[in-house]
């Protein structure tokens, strides 16, 4: 038994894998050995059948013996009809134990003798008209012809018991089945063994994946084995790993490579490469996060900016390098005053700003203000030379002072101009009211934002009408802002903040989807109305304000030449070839163009040559000197006439009395606006002014129907 004990314990690194898993090994053995058992089985099945036929056989030589004698002895007995010398001749029968019964019949079917073994049971009667051997489930009956001179003259039943047959298939039943019970283990062992063999290559390449995997060594290889599929998966497993190995030595060094230049883009990102400190980018950001996080906590920041004093002429005079030298200088000063959380940054040139988080107070500001001037007055030795330089500092609290991180800096800086107007080498803390003038610019750019978001933002719109029958053909969308505090601010105070700041472009995008929302329900009244907005040209010059006006018109998909855009001389300074094409999308997607303040600018003819507008708006100081002279009377004859000429509308704006209506009207001025016909009005004033025309121009139609 020590080859089982041998295939078992080289097994034993396997035995846990089968546990978990039916394996190819396990798989091996289960189908050998099902094969084995089932060739097992049809060679017993086969064999117990041979015996079955060979012990049939012998059984009926035996009885055939028996017969024959029996029948010989019992010739006389039919032929007399003796039933005792019959029943004499068939009770010697007694003394072989398998016979049960047997009978003597003659040829008429009479029984003449019968012989049963006491206390024995049949299978079935035996019959006279019997012929050959019957075979049933517990005997096997012959019957044999009794002959006399070749001549039957009666027949001999016999009927034998099977069970000493059937306890001999028994035990060779057992024998068989202990013979496979044995030849299955042998087998079962066998094909252990066998299994094994073949897969323990298989389960040393499995282990060597799970290695590879858990350590994520590459450089692990598989054993050479013998030259079969094994052996190639082996060979083509080495392969791979070679692969594998080469493929991640390079993502690594690619990985490192990339660590590094992600770490040198952090540091031009987010570092200054003078100082050393953070730039104005990582300043916003951290602003940001300090701001979001005093929120949230309900607790307070603050931002000091710093601009140094005569930095100019250091830098002027000892060159750039010294400049360099002075800055980081200064950067070390500033970084050894300030607590460990808070954050020193340079925002660039001569700016450098503190980020104060964790429940800043004015007490402190004040205090790490008075501090940075300390740290500065001292000398700096740069280029073999001590300079001075002071420094100007602004600061300001949130949410004390700032409402949220873009007011914080802005105060921020305004206290810090108002420290250099103070003298210079000066603090100053952000107060409200402390610096007004400066205030008002940042105080209404930030407000401008809460306008946008709280609908503080109105349109009011003013009627254009034709100058011979007076028909209103469209209105002039005009914006006005209704400040909660300030009042009304007129546009020309608002417009260049929004265009510095870029707010220009929502508050754009708004005019004119408030205007096509109007004007898709005018046009239910007046099909063929239109309503001109003005565009600024920082909306023109920027590629995707002018896509999100055309997108605008485009969802709207109002009739073409439903909305003019009124553009002002002074936006068109841009190059000729950029503006044209602007302008040739615009017109494109259905708006019409007009030149606005016509006669103000340097070039009217020449824009009107090249760019392809639609109408000429006169200029209102034009129309107001219409009283007082003759000149502005012939300015305006001129323009009309370039507006034929070019095939272009004329309108005039500013008009505010009979007279002037009157001589435009009799200069050939197609439209006219202005307060002479009515101010500018909300909307819903502007609809009743609209039906109200609708209705009076339909009588107008109906009379002259009736005249004619």
């Amino acid at each position: 038994m020590m080859w089982l004990r041998a295939s078992a314990r080289e097994g034993d690194e396997m035995a846990t894998t089968e546990t978990k898993y039916r394996t190819i090994r396990w798989q091996l053995v289960m189908l050998g050995v099902r094969l084995t058992a089932l060739a097992l089985a049809i060679l017993l099945i086969c064999t117990l059948s041979y015996e079955v036929l060979g012990k049939r056989q012998a059984l009926l030589a035996d009885m055939q013996v028996n017969a024959s004698i029996t029948g010989r002895n019992i010739a006389a007995a039919i032929v007399f009809g003796d039933k005792g010398d019959a029943q004499e001749v068939l009770s010697a029968l007694e003394v072989v134990p398998a016979i049960r019964q047997a009978s003597v019949f003659l040829p008429d079917g009479q029984v003449l003798g019968h012989f049963a073994r006491a206390g024995d049971t049949t299978c079935q009667p035996l019959q006279a008209s019997g012929q050959g051997w019957h075979l049933s489930w517990c005997s096997l009956t012959l019957y044999h012809p009794v002959t006399l001179h070749e001549q039957v003259i009666g027949t001999l039943a016999i009927e034998n018991s099977l069970a000493a047959l059937y306890r001999s298939l028994g035990f060779d039943l057992l024998f068989g089945l202990l013979a496979v019970i044995i030849a299955l283990a042998v087998s079962h062992q066998l094909w252990w063994r066998f299994a094994t063999r073949l897969t323990k290559p298989l389960y040393q390449l499995f282990q060597l994946t799970q290695k590879v995997e858990k350590y994520q060594d590459f450089s692990l290889r598989a054993d050479v084995l013998p030259d079969n599929e094994v052996g190639q998966l082996a060979h083509s497993f080495n392969r791979m790993m070679g692969q594998l190995q080469r493929h991640h030595s390079r993502l690594s060094e690619e990985l490192e490579q990339r660590k590094l230049a992600e770490f040198r883009l952090n540091q031009l990102a987010y570092y200054d490469n003078v100082t050393s400190l953070h730039n104005r980018h990582y300043f916003k950001e951290k602003l940001e996060e300090v701001v979001l996080q005093a929120e949230h906590q309900s607790g307070s920041c603050a931002v000091l900016f710093i601009d140094l004093d005569g930095f100019k002429k250091i830098n002027d005079t000892l060159g750039h390098e010294a400049g360099d030298d002075l800055l980081r200088l200064v950067a070390e000063r500033l970084q050894s005053s300030v607590r460990g959380n808070d954050m020193v940054c340079r925002l660039g040139g001569d700016e450098f700003a503190i980020i104060i988080q964790h429940q800043a107070s004015s007490s402190q500001l004040e205090y790490l203000g008075n501090r940075l001037l300390e740290v500065m007055s001292p000398s700096f030795n740069v280029a073999n030379t001590k300079v001075f330089v002071t420094a100007s500092i602004g600061a300001c609290l949130y949410p004390e002072q700032a409402r949220d991180k873009h007011s914080l800096v802005r105060y921020a800086d305004m206290a810090m101009y108002q420290a250099k107007e103070q003298g210079k080498n000066a603090y100053c803390l952000y107060l409200p009211g402390s610096v007004d003038d400066m205030d008002i610019k940042f105080r209404l750019e930030h407000d401008l934002h809460d306008a946008i978001q709280q609908r503080q933002l109105v349109l009011e719109y003013q009627p254009l009408y034709g100058s011979q029958n007076h028909e209103l053909f469209g209105f002039e969308a005009l914006l006005r802002w209704h400040h909660p505090e300030l009042g009304a601010i007129a546009p020309s105070e608002f417009i260049g903040i929004a265009e510095d700041c870029g707010l220009i472009i929502p508050i754009g995008e708004w005019v004119l989807t408030e205007v096509c929302t109007q004007l898709t329900e005018w046009q239910k009244i007046k099909p063929d109305l239109r309503v001109s907005i003005n565009l600024s040209g920082y909306q023109l010059r920027n590629e995707p304000a002018m896509a999100s006006l055309c997108a605008i018109l485009e969802r709207f998909a109002l009739p073409e030449g439903s909305i003019e855009l009124e553009l002002t001389e002074g936006s068109l300074l841009e190059t000729t070839e950029v503006m044209r094409t602007r302008l040739q999308q615009l017109l494109r997607v259905g708006f019409l163009l007009a030149i606005d303040d016509f006669g103000t600018g340097y070039s009217s003819l020449s824009y009107l040559h090249c760019f392809p507008f639609n109408r000429i708006k006169v200029d209102r100081s034009f129309v107001s000197r219409l009283n007082n002279g003759r000149e502005s009377l012939a300015l305006i004859k001129a323009v009309v006439a370039i507006g034929e000429a070019l095939n272009m509308e004329v309108i005039a704006e500013g008009v505010e009395d009979e007279m002037q209506a009157k001589l435009l009207r009799d200069i050939g001025c197609d439209q006219m606006q202005g307060y002479f016909f009515s101010r500018p009005v909300p909307a819903m004033q502007a609809t009743q002014i609209l039906v109200a025309r609708n209705r009076s121009a339909d009588r107008e139609r109906v009379r002259s129907g009736v005249g004619t």
